[in-house]
């Protein structure tokens, strides 16, 4: 089987905490993007691989607006985005304690607020779209 080199091999988060991540892709396996806006519009996007965060894509890309204090361990919410309506009901639903870790967001969560380390794009049914808020500490 043939694998396309897609992304690094791990990211090193801001707090020293280093995560694996998938580093390549089976040839002919779709990946799904994440498309990402800051709090000022602009949108990058990025293809994520199976078993990758949107949290963890967007760290080890450097898409500002997300911070991952904790590396993805649901112990802080320096993650938050808020999804767009239209790709909420794509994502599994909520934990609780993602559900009371939202509530020390920087920014007021809404009602599409999620914490990008517990979304994970390979189980979206199309590209996904977040938009990062104005500041996360």
């Amino acid at each position: 089987m043939s694998v396309t080199r897609n992304m690094a091999e791990s990211a090193t988060f801001c707090n020293g905490v280093t995560s694996r991540t998938p580093a390549e892709k089976p040839e002919g396996i779709a990946m799904t993007s994440v498309i990402y806006t800051d709090a000022d519009g602009t949108a990058r996007t990025l293809e994520a691989a199976p078993g990758e965060s949107v949290m963890t894509l967007a760290t080890r890309n450097g898409i500002p607006g997300i911070v991952g204090d904790c590396g993805g361990v649901l112990s802080c919410a320096t993650c938050h985005v808020f999804v767009d309506s239209d790709d909420i009901d794509m994502l599994e639903p909520m934990s609780d304690m993602e559900d009371e870790m939202l509530d020390g967001t920087a920014v007021d969560r809404a009602d599409t607020s999620r914490l990008s380390c517990q979304i994970f794009p390979e189980k979206c049914s199309r590209d996904l779209h977040v938009t990062t808020p104005s500041m996360q500490e």
